[in-house]
């Protein structure tokens, strides 16, 4: 008995450390920055996220060839110890998305040969049940946290992107009247852009056509249809609900 509850908190510690570690936004910026870049400009990069063919369930599940306008928002994620790859091809040519080493056709090849073995692996999973603890605790994780965070702004109908919605800040104006002259917040348009591209949650809300975007130094919100920086402020003004969303932020290590 006593071995068997020294297994099972073992386990456990395991899946804590996991889940813990759990990285939210691996890939540099620059890189996602090139893939926003190119699909705005109209060119349709890929996404290659492929294992050696032993990895968890939940990792299996997001394994395959994407678009990138299509791929999951989580195909960059990675847990303690995952061993996926994610490659970036565009017309400049093949890229790791963690490392950002440059790396030739016959490695894209071959990981393209490995998704398959991750498709295999999903179907042996299934009756894995510390397999399934571990992702089904990932995954409740995650939305207990776009829970919480919609608990604090009190905005039922709000959307919560752990990875934030991407936007080409370049093509939105900046209302700088309301946000200085009005409100005296301070910002500069770039200073807003720099949020933007730092920040470390997005939440959708008004119908989809605000997006408000949450980070340690700041958080702006930003008219979507009107492509307008309609509000912008500095972590020194961080008060009520968006004190709530950096507390919940912290609590689940989403930055």
């Amino acid at each position: 008995m006593a071995s068997e509850e020294a297994r099972n908190r073992n386990i456990d510690a395991i899946l804590d450390r996991a889940v813990e570690n759990f990285a939210r936004s691996i890939p540099a910026g620059t890189i996602k920055s090139n893939v926003e870049f190119e699909m705005h400009a109209g060119m349709r990069p890929r996404i290659i996220r492929s294992s050696n063919g032993k990895c968890c369930a939940w990792c299996s599940s997001v394994a395959g060839e994407y678009y990138a306008d299509e791929a999951p928002d989580d195909i960059y994620k990675r847990h303690d110890n995952c061993n996926c790859t994610v490659t970036y091809i565009s017309e400049k040519g093949r890229q790791d998305a963690h490392t950002k080493a440059w790396i030739r056709q016959e490695e894209v090849e071959a990981r393209r040969a490995r998704i398959a073995g991750d498709m295999k692996r999903i179907q042996e999973l299934r009756n894995d049940e510390t397999a399934r603890k571990v992702s089904r605790k990932i995954i409740d994780r995650e939305n207990r946290a776009k829970r919480d965070i919609i608990q604090a702004i009190g905005k039922p109908k709000a959307k919560v992107h752990l990875i934030p919605k991407k936007i080409n800040v370049d093509e939105f104006s900046f209302n700088g009247y309301h946000i200085n002259s009005v409100r005296g917040h301070g910002v500069t348009f770039s200073e807003a852009k720099k949020l933007i591209q730092e920040s470390d949650v997005s939440v959708s809300v008004w119908d989809g056509n605000v997006e408000r975007y949450y980070g340690e130094n700041g958080v702006v919100y930003v008219n979507l249809p009107e492509k307008r920086i309609d509000t912008a402020f500095k972590k020194a003004e961080f008060t009520g609900d968006t004190l709530k969303v950096m507390e919940v932020i912290e609590k689940y290590g989403l930055r």
